[in-house]
Order: C-alpha cells, then sequence, then structure tokens
C-alpha cells in the first residue's frame, strides 16, 4: 500500500437558515443559527482513462483522478456524505495512492463512534465501502439504490450488514435534513444516485455525487462513460449549468490541492463555479 500525506479541505462555514421538513427528530433551529463546517477528505490519487471520464474521449489520455468524501459538522452532529473504501482489492487494481480515510477523520480529531449520520450517494465501492466502520450512524439512502445493491452487492459482508442495521432510511425521491440538507434522487449515474443540497439562506452547496467526475463534464455537456440513465443524467448536467452556487464532485482533482509542507494543514477550496 502506497501511503502519502492526507489532505483535509474546508469548503465552507456557513449560517444554517430553516426550511423545509425533516425526517429526522425535529431540531428547533433559531434565526441566527449555529454555524456548520464542511470539509472534503481526499482518500486516494489515481489515473484514469479519459474515455471514462469524458464518453467517446478517443485520446486514450491517463488524467489525475482522486477519491473524496465529505464531512459536515453541524451543533453535536457529525455527519458524511459517502465514505470512502479501505478494501485492499480495489485500491490494487484501480492503482491508487491510498491513505485510509479513518486516518482523515483521526486528524480531525474524530473517531467513528463520534459519526452520527450517514449520507449515501449510492452503492459504488468507493462510496459505501467503508460503511462498516461506523455502526452507530444514522444511514440515509435511496430505497431503489438499496434494493439494488442488494441483489447485486459488491461485497456480501457489506450487504449483510446492511440488513442487519436497524439504524437505514430510505427515501424514494427525496429526504431532508435538519431543514437545510437535502438528498434528492437523480438517477442518472446508478439506479438511485442522488445528490445532496445544503441551502442556508443565499448560500446554496451542490455535492454532485457521481453525476458528473470533473467540471468539464457539465460545463461541455460531455457525460461520463459510467450511466444507468442517459436521459436523467443529461438532464441533471443541464441543471448544473443554470446552478447558481458551489458544486463538488467525489473525484475532481482541483478540490484538494496534491502538495503541501504541512500534511494536516486545512485548505479553503476555489468552489468549480470560479475554476474553467
Amino acid at each position: 500500500m502506497i501511503r502519502f500525506a492526507c489532505f483535509i479541505v474546508i469548503i465552507g462555514i456557513l449560517v444554517c437558515g430553516c426550511t423545509g421538513k425533516s425526517r429526522e427528530p425535529a431540531i428547533h433551529v433559531e434565526k441566527a443559527a449555529p454555524a456548520f463546517q464542511l470539509y472534503a477528505l481526499r482518500y486516494g490519487i489515481s489515473k484514469m482513462a479519459s474515455g471514462y471520464i469524458f464518453r467517446g474521449d478517443k485520446t486514450n489520455t491517463r488524467l489525475d483522478f482522486h477519491w473524496l468524501f465529505y464531512l459536515l459538522k453541524y451543533r453535536d452532529y457529525i455527519l458524511l456524505i459517502d465514505t470512502g473504501t479501505s478494501d485492499p482489492s480495489y485500491i490494487k487494481s484501480y492503482g491508487i495512492s491510498f491513505i485510509p480515510p479513518l486516518n482523515l477523520l483521526n486528524a480531525l480529531k474524530l473517531n467513528p463512534e463520534d459519526i452520527t449520520h450517514i449520507i449515501i450517494t449510492h452503492c459504488h465501492f468507493d462510496h459505501i465501502g467503508g460503511i462498516a466502520d461506523y455502526p452507530d450512524a444514522r444511514i440515509i439512502i435511496q430505497e431503489d439504490e438499496l434494493n439494488a445493491f442488494y441483489k447485486k452487492p459488491f461485497s456480501r459482508d457489506i450487504a449483510d450488514w446492511l440488513r442487519k442495521n436497524k439504524q437505514i432510511f430510505t427515501f424514494t425521491e427525496q429526504y431532508t435534513l435538519w431543514d437545510f440538507i437535502t438528498v434528492k434522487k437523480i438517477g442518472g449515474h446508478t439506479i438511485g444516485s442522488s445528490v445532496v443540497f445544503i441551502e442556508t439562506g443565499d448560500e446554496k452547496i451542490l455535492l454532485a455525487g457521481d453525476e458528473c467526475y470533473f467540471p468539464r463534464n457539465f460545463l461541455k455537456d460531455i457525460p461520463s462513460a459510467a450511466v444507468y440513465n442517459p436521459e436523467a443524467n443529461g438532464k441533471f448536467l443541464d441543471f448544473l449549468r443554470q446552478f447558481e452556487g458551489k458544486i463538488y464532485t467525489f473525484h475532481d482533482p482541483g478540490i484538494v490541492p496534491d502538495k503541501t509542507e504541512n500534511p494536516l494543514e486545512l485548505f479553503i477550496s476555489e468552489p468549480w463555479k470560479n475554476r474553467d
């Protein structure tokens, strides 16, 4: 296993507004609500064929490809958006320069039992592969996505662990958490792949899952080759071009810097809308 310095990015510190209804136990949010922090955690770096990232690309270029998940702190809650993976077979297969995701939590002085909630955008190995590290967390996942995973899991151990878990919350179209986070089904990348909206007044953030890999996917309307439903994915890419907010995905090499003198330094990332 190749080790490299772990990198964590603070995406933003925002004041939380109060909209919509939550299926979680009610939390009263004052007008001047506490701030939250959103981090991007990069646990791997590899190369990926350009034809996989951009459908129809014939250049056969090997592009930098990062492996990320996100962490949000709000009051006494710690939310993960996806979990990353530590499966050595996938790490070897994809040639990932790797650091265990739990090491990144340790850098933030967090332990697995500190994680209270997890949103899963979809059930590919790099997004749900570390789920069993967090036995106490409430898990939010789209129901078609979960059922498809049960029928054809990449890991029977993870599928069995999920079946026994009593803290799974499923949804059909969307799920609202704490009145300012909405998980919405898109169903383009996989049958139930979802994205995460964070809205606090005038501030809007969108975590796009793997509906796109790089900014170019939506800016130039070039979908990836890994699409389950091209029509649903295409509509979402159209939406992204009109979205007036910050957009982040889970493989963009521009989100977390490659090098730093201090491996535990926290960086502020520029959102995609501010980059070409």
